[in-house]
């Protein structure tokens, strides 16, 4: 949401008034000045927003309303949706791309991991609960890759590797009751709604911008190559 702590939750402040629950889960930017140690962002990001009465972060956060639950994370990225590029390319051109370090870039595939997990897990335990009859998962990347594969804003160009993580596919397989019903997420920079394999898949974006991007990044070339 934004890379300003502050601001991020003055922002959850001002939509908490109009709402009666608010339901938050943190995207990339809100982290950005923390990827160094991303488990202590968590934390204090927890912290910073405990005093909000009627916003629930997500993170860890199962919420059960009636037959109802809602299950997220930030799912992050794992570098290689594109398959014209391998991961440790993408990584590379990340490195230089965003000026950060490869160690970092790593840490942020570790954390794919184990939001995959945490889904996984999660999801397994909510099959068995037979109060619950439909699940809305939540994510700040996009969950499907199917989604961007075709769009001409990403497909065979690097910004396909950072919309979403090639774990996610694997969490659905456990829904087994098909109990998921809807997946809303962020992270891509066009409104979507659509049902896939009986699923909605919702993303409201609120950037403004032109049905194609107006500045895009250059094709690339084939190198040919669950919180437990």
């Amino acid at each position: 949401m934004h890379h300003d702590r502050l601001q991020l939750k003055h922002t959850l402040e001002k939509v908490a008034t109009q709402y009666s629950t608010v339901m938050y889960i943190d995207g990339h930017l809100d982290h950005v000045n923390h990827v160094h140690d991303l488990d202590t962002s968590f934390m204090d990001l927890k912290r910073e927003l405990s005093d909000l009465t009627n916003v629930v972060y997500l993170h860890d956060n199962c919420v059960i309303v009636d037959k109802l639950a809602f299950l997220g994370a930030n799912c992050w990225w794992t570098f290689d949706w594109n398959p014209e590029v391998e991961q440790e390319q993408m990584m590379q051109w990340l490195e230089a791309e965003w000026q950060c370090r490869g160690a970092n870039l790593h840490k942020i595939i570790d954390k794919a991991h184990e939001d995959a997990n945490y889904l996984g897990a999660s999801l397994q335990k909510l099959q068995q609960v037979d109060q619950i009859q439909e699940i809305v998962m939540i994510s700040n990347t996009v969950p499907l890759k199917q989604i961007v594969s075709n769009d001409p804003a990403f497909k065979n160009k690097y910004d396909m590797g950072i919309q979403g993580s090639s774990l996610i596919e694997r969490v659905l397989k456990l829904d087994i009751h098909k109990k998921v019903r809807t997946w809303c997420f962020g992270h891509y920079p066009y409104s979507f709604d659509e049902r896939i394999n009986g699923i909605r898949y919702c993303c409201n974006s609120l950037i403004n911008r032109p049905p194609y991007p107006q500045k895009i990044v250059t094709n690339v070339t084939s190198s040919r190559q669950v919180r437990s």
